[in-house]
C-alpha cells in the first residue's frame, strides 16, 4: 500500500460540527498530497407519520417534489460546506455530493480502492470509545479502505509526529504508509511498541525478565523499521519502547501529533465487530486523527 496509488478522499458529512471539522482536516491533508476531496452526504427520508395520524398510501407522503425539495436543501448545505473549504485551500479539487441511503452503507459503498475514507468524532475522551456514533463505528468495522477519524475537540498540530503502533508483522501496512505520511511532511516518525511485564514474573522466572522482554521487543522493532528507512534515508525516526497498555500508549502520543496510525486485524462483515477492538478504542480517544489501516491479509480476505 502506498500513499501515491491514492487519488481522493471521501469525507462523510452530515452538517454536524464534527463531520465539518472532518472536512476542513482532509482538506488541509489533501492539500499536502496532491489529493482531491469528495464532500459526500448520504440522505435518507425522513420518517412519515405514524398510521394513526396518516391516512393513505405511504407514496403519497414520499412523493417525488418532497424528496427532491428534500435533497435540494442538502445540497445547498453541502454546497455551502464545499465552498467554504476551496476559498481556504484553492489548489484542492473538491467536490460536493448528495445521495440517498444510509450513511454507513452508502459511504462504504461510493469508497474507491484509491480513495481513503474520513469521517467525523463527537466527544473527546472517557467512555466516548464506546460512543464514536453508528456510523463511523460501522464505517471502522466494516470499511476495506483506510479511514481516518478525526475528533471534533482534539490536541494536534500539522507539523507534528506521525504516531504509529507497532507490534508485529500485522503492522508493517500501517507502518509503511505512516513513513510516506511523515516523510512527505518532513516530519518525524514516532513509533511504539508496547511491552507489558508484570512484576510477579521477576521472581517466578528471572530477574533479568524485564531487561530480556524489552531487548527482544526493540529487536523486532528494529527488524521492522529496517526496511521503512532504507526506503526513507532522511526521515528522523523516534522508535519508543512503553511499559503499559496499546491503548493508553497511543493515546498519551496523540498530543500534539500530527497523525496516529493503526493497523486492524478486523476482517469486515459481522466479525468486523468483534475484531479490531483496540483500534476502535484508540480513534475513540485520540487526540489527534487516527488512521485505521487493514492488514495486507485482511484486504486480500475481504477481495
Amino acid at each position: 500500500m502506498e500513499l501515491k496509488d491514492f487519488t481522493a478522499l471521501v469525507v462523510g458529512v452530515d452538517g454536524s460540527p464534527a463531520a465539518d471539522r472532518a472536512a476542513a482536516w482532509a482538506c488541509q491533508f489533501a492539500d499536502r498530497h496532491d489529493l482531491s476531496v469528495r464532500l459526500l452526504m448520504m440522505v435518507s427520508m425522513p420518517v412519515p407519520p405514524s398510521t394513526d395520524t396518516f391516512a393513505g398510501p405511504i407514496s403519497h407522503w414520499y412523493t417525488p417534489q418532497l424528496v427532491e425539495d428534500h435533497l435540494d436543501a442538502m445540497r445547498a448545505q453541502v454546497n455551502q460546506l464545499a465552498e467554504l473549504n476551496r476559498a481556504r485551500f484553492p489548489q484542492v479539487d473538491i467536490t460536493a455530493e448528495v445521495q440517498l441511503g444510509a450513511p454507513a452503507h452508502g459511504l462504504i459503498a461510493v469508497t474507491g480502492p484509491s480513495e481513503i475514507l474520513v469521517v467525523g468524532r463527537q466527544g473527546r475522551d472517557g467512555i466516548v470509545e464506546h460512543l464514536l456514533g453508528s456510523t463511523t463505528d460501522a464505517v471502522l468495522s466494516h470499511s476495506k479502505q483506510p479511514v481516518v477519524v478525526v475528533p471534533m475537540q482534539g490536541d494536534w498540530s500539522p507539523d507534528g509526529p506521525v504516531v504509529v503502533g507497532v507490534d508485529d508483522q500485522g503492522s508493517c501496512q500501517a507502518l509503511h504508509l505512516a513513513a510516506q505520511v511523515a516523510s512527505s511532511h518532513h516530519t518525524t516518525l514516532q513509533p511504539v511498541t508496547v511491552v507489558h511485564f508484570d512484576p510477579s514474573w521477576t521472581t517466578a522466572f528471572d530477574d533479568r525478565m524485564p531487561e530480556l522482554m524489552a531487548a527482544n521487543a526493540m529487536e523486532r522493532l528494529d527488524d521492522l523499521l529496517e526496511p521503512v528507512t532504507e526506503q526513507h534515508p532522511d526521515l528522523t525516526v523516534d522508535a519508543i519502547l512503553v511499559d503499559g497498555k496499546p491503548v493508553d500508549a497511543l493515546v498519551k502520543r496523540s498530543r500534539g501529533a500530527s497523525l496516529v496510525v493503526v493497523g486492524s486485524r478486523g476482517r469486515g462483515g459481522f466479525t468486523g465487530l468483534l475484531l479490531g477492538s483496540t483500534s476502535r478504542r484508540i480513534a475513540g480517544r485520540s487526540l489527534a486523527p487516527v488512521m485505521v489501516v487493514r492488514s495486507e491479509s485482511t484486504a486480500t480476505h475481504q477481495a
